[in-house]
């Protein structure tokens, strides 16, 4: 497997990162064009994009921040769904850092979010049970509501309140 890093919109490989990443999640939990050109100005961000031979894996996108990362977005192609490309591309994120990574997935409310669930309960992470609200992307006003995880570890109260405010200061 080949990881490429993203670092603009100009760079080849850019357009595999977009369409997948645009057909992956829904328009509240994603930036516009304009938003990710901005972001990639900041130094926290980081896209890997992965290919096996010339055939798109996925990516990540994750925010290195001083005492953890946090995994923003993580999509596999369809084709490579379900095979373990996923477990392979997650592995190289877990052992490239020794901090604590944070995520965040959807209610669990039907199949798909409970095998998620336990995608990452199987990868080493844990549900915390802290009650999180998320802003939308695209409209400011607007706020969903999703379960953290976490590395290792849960998380305290005032490492999700780091979090919060990195998320509204850097992320969006």
């Amino acid at each position: 497997m080949k990881q490429i890093k993203i670092i603009n919109q100009d760079q080849g490989g850019f357009s595999d990162f977009w369409n997948l990443y645009n057909s992956s999640f829904p328009i509240i939990e994603r930036r516009n064009l304009e938003q990710q050109v901005q972001v990639f100005r900041n130094s926290f961000f980081n896209l890997i994009s992965f290919y096996k031979d010339d055939k798109y894996i996925g990516f990540l996108s994750f925010w290195n921040f001083p005492s953890y990362v946090y995994l923003e977005h993580f999509a596999i192609n369809e084709e490579f769904r379900g095979v373990g490309y996923g477990a392979k591309v997650l592995s190289e994120l877990i052992k490239e850092t020794s901090k604590l990574i944070i995520l965040e997935i959807d209610p669990i409310d039907d199949e798909k979010s409970r095998r998620r669930l336990s995608f990452y309960n199987k990868m080493g992470f844990v549900k915390n049970d802290l009650d999180y609200k998320v802003q939308s992307y695209q409209n400011k006003e607007e706020f969903y509501e999703l379960i953290i995880m976490s590395s290792v570890r849960k998380i305290s109260k005032d490492e999700l309140n780091t979090f919060r405010t990195d998320f509204t200061n850097e992320v969006l």
